[in-house]
């Protein structure tokens, strides 16, 4: 019995479109639950977090398949947590962190999709600290 070679696979196809998703969560941590149900149910390509009141010294591994974390803490040393960014980019968009030199609650991501270069700011100013 003769059969055709198999063809191979078809080439991935270019993202078409961009599904960003902002979600001031007034403390990630104690919306966990909410939160995490919602990342996988929004079909979003990437989530961009503000008031995480999340600390650097803070032992939470806060994954989500498929996404990659990329987290900003306050910098701030006070008793009340405040402030804080984080992005969920999901594992098939090529991207990069850019560095930023600021004490502030801010993020830059470099984004490579369809031939382009698109910059992401993920950002929190607090009306206090304003």
């Amino acid at each position: 019995m003769c059969r055709e070679p198999e063809s191979p696979p078809p080439p991935p196809q270019p993202q078409q479109s961009l599904t960003i998703t902002q979600w001031n969560t007034r403390g990630l941590i104690s919306h966990w639950a909410e939160f995490k149900q919602a990342a996988h149910t929004l079909n979003t390509d990437i989530l961009c977090v503000q008031e995480t009141h999340l600390r650097p010294s803070d032992p939470y591994t806060l994954n989500i398949h498929p996404f990659t974390l990329i987290r900003t803490d306050c910098q701030i040393q006070t008793n009340n947590r405040m402030g804080g960014v984080a992005t969920y980019v999901k594992h098939n968009i090529p991207h990069k962190q850019i560095q930023l030199d600021t004490q502030a609650d801010i993020q830059a991501i470099e984004l490579f999709l369809n031939n382009q270069h698109i910059t992401l700011i993920n950002c929190y100013a607090s009306p206090s600290r304003a």
